[in-house]
């Protein structure tokens, strides 16, 4: 049985950025062992969700610049994403793309609507996706 590595947030940045060589290299061979299907790799929501805040935050990246190179490295076989299907975290990146909100609130209103669950919030733009009025309805 091949071995899965849990992969940090800096990992996944390394292999996006490329700012430090070094790092870069060795995050490199970690994807190519995934690819070549000798490691399996998994990847929880919160090292996404940092991720993503890093990018836009600290390297001042545009959501069209790294999401859908993240699409198709979380789209690879052999890659687990942890705490929900991989599926839906594809379909959260595709409308993170698009939208104004931020990776939480598109998790609640994801898993919102796949657990038929009402999402409750103060954030007036996360209010009107979820299709409530008021935090009080």
């Amino acid at each position: 049985m091949n071995k899965t590595i849990l992969v940090d947030t800096n990992i996944i940045l390394r292999l996006l950025i490329g700012d430090i060589p070094d790092q870069k290299k060795l995050a490199q061979e970690i994807f190519r062992k995934l690819d070549r299907g000798q490691i399996k790799v998994a990847v929880s929501l919160l090292v996404i969700n940092e991720l993503i805040w890093i990018c836009e935050r600290f390297y001042k990246l545009s959501r069209h610049q790294y999401l859908p190179i993240l699409r198709r490295l979380f789209s690879e076989r052999g890659l687990v994403i942890l705490e929900i299907k991989k599926n839906i975290l594809i379909d959260m990146l595709e409308d993170l793309e698009n939208s104004k909100l931020d990776f939480t609130d598109l998790y609640l209103l994801k898993v919102g609507k796949n657990s038929n669950f009402e999402v409750k919030t103060f954030d007036l733009a996360l209010q009107r996706k979820s299709q409530k009025k008021s935090i009080t309805n």
